[in-house]
């Protein structure tokens, strides 16, 4: 291509010598250029090739270590979850009883001020001018001296509300400890402070009772009118009640001295007679008096009775349910236990775990055994037919996914074997006593 092509001489021309023109050529370092450049374009394609390579590789383990550690991750929430149930179950009972370990608390601090209020109330009216006017009025000071002498006796013993409040704070003080814990507060705790609620709000009633008494009786001194009027030299309460109690004294001594000097004193009949009817007049007066106040006395007492009565009922019918509610809570926690215990459930494995096959055939859903179904197939009478059907679904070879017994005698002959004839007894019991929570907790169908 690059020569240079000689054209012949024209005719009748004389020939002209041409000057020839030089080859062309790529200069060398053209060459060295584009050489260059392909090796270079070649690397960095061989570069970006592996480094594509390298990247999906990383992609891939990167990829693989977010599974693993999505799998890990997953088994660590489970195990939280389980731990977080067992933390608010606990939590909400403790939150229960450690209430009704306050309320009682509250309850019993309460009575104790209210008793020391009614014990200052009763001894202020004894001496103040609420009381004074009280003592201006005969019946009043009679009623306030049953008041004193028989209401006011049956207040409630410091003492015992003293015990029954530390007792409570101690089951609030336990309680409040272990809050947040896994731990369940005993049955009896929750028993000792619902108790003592109960024991504290009758209590109270029965206080308010007394109050609302001397209430009554300063309101009716109030009420009433009387020709006495309030001085200095009117006697207090308690000096009016000391002044009943002193005529009711002089009275019967009196009465006794008369009668005798009656017998006595033949000679003056008619100033006897005379003294007798007026003595006589006075006592029945005095007698209806005290009458009155003992039939008052026994209705108010029969009334006490009554209330009290109907109150022990009422108690007596709440703390029996109550009792009666928390033995079958406990014995559901106990089955719920016996039930989660991991020898159990392998003893009760060729039953409780899910699987395809049953006594009617196969079915497309993994489920655990139908509890209606064992009772109904007659695997859970204690009869040798019984536990000979539990024996068959339990060995049977069609059941390809759950555990299968393995019993010495094999599933012919196991009765002949006193291990395998315990073992399937044993089996059988569990299911009978534990079905209400296997079947609640899903190891068994309804």
């Amino acid at each position: 291509m690059n020569e240079i092509l000689s054209l012949p001489a024209e005719p009748n021309k004389p020939s002209r010598k041409r000057k020839s023109r030089p080859k062309r050529s790529f200069p060398l370092w053209t060459v060295l250029i584009v050489v260059l450049a392909l090796a270079i374009t070649c690397v960095a394609v061989l570069v970006v090739i592996i480094h594509s390579t390298v990247s999906h590789d990383a992609r891939t383990q990167a990829e693989l270590a977010k599974i693993r550690q999505k799998l890990v991750d997953d088994e660590i929430q489970r195990a939280k979850a389980a731990r977080d149930s067992e933390l608010v179950m606990a939590r909400g009972r403790q939150e229960e009883v450690l209430a009704q370990a306050r309320a009682a608390t509250n309850a019993l601090g309460s009575l104790l001020a209210q008793v020391d209020q009614v014990e200052l109330q009763a001894t202020a009216l004894k001496t103040n001018e609420a009381g004074r006017l009280v003592g201006l009025h005969p019946d009043l000071v009679a009623q306030a001296q049953r008041f004193y002498e028989t209401d006011l006796g049956q207040l409630t013993a410091t003492a015992d509300i003293i015990g029954k409040l530390e007792n409570a704070r101690r089951v609030e003080a336990q309680v409040a400890t272990n809050l947040g814990t896994a731990s369940l507060p005993d049955a009896d705790l929750a028993l000792t402070v619902q108790t003592s609620k109960i024991w504290a709000d009758q209590e109270h009633r029965r206080l308010t009772q007394l109050q609302a008494g001397i209430s009554s009786l300063v309101s009716e001194s109030k009420i009433k009118m009387t020709k006495s009027k309030l001085s200095s030299d009117t006697p207090t309460l308690e000096g009016a009640i000391r002044q009943l109690q002193e005529a009711e004294v002089a009275f019967r001594q009196q009465l006794f001295v008369t009668n005798t000097a009656a017998a006595e004193k033949q000679a003056i009949v008619a100033k006897a007679k005379a003294e007798e009817t007026r003595i006589v007049t006075e006592a029945n007066i005095h007698a209806s008096n005290i009458l009155a106040r003992a039939q008052e006395a026994v209705k108010d007492l029969e009334r006490q009775m009554a209330l009290r009565a109907a109150t022990n009922a009422i108690t007596n019918a709440a703390v029996t349910n109550l009792v009666e509610n928390l033995e079958n809570e406990t014995r559901k926690l106990e089955l719920r236990r016996r039930a989660s215990d991991p020898e159990v459930q392998a003893q009760l494995a060729p039953f409780i775990t899910p699987g395809y096959w049953t006594p009617r055939g196969f079915d497309t859903e993994k489920k655990p055994f139908s509890y209606q179904a064992l009772l109904n197939q007659g695997a859970l009478d204690p009869s040798p037919p019984g536990l000979a059907q539990l024996v068959r679904l339990a060995t049977a070879v069609d059941d390809k996914v759950r555990p299968r017994w393995k019993l010495q005698g094999g599933s012919v002959a196991w009765y002949k074997v006193p291990s395998s004839l315990e073992k399937v007894k044993d089996a059988q019991h569990l299911i009978v006593e534990l079905s209400p929570v296997l079947v609640e907790m899903k190891l068994l169908e309804p």
